[in-house]
């Protein structure tokens, strides 16, 4: 079965050390920022 691909959209903040939307994503599947 084929791991689901998360999309995470950046509005205005490019931060990814501390951005809790995409750690949610990266536990739940593929990310694809």
């Amino acid at each position: 079965m084929s791991q689901p691909v998360c999309i995470v959209w950046f509005r205005q903040d490019l931060r990814v050390i501390d951005n809790p939307a995409l750690l949610a994503a990266v536990e739940h599947g593929t990310v694809v920022p």
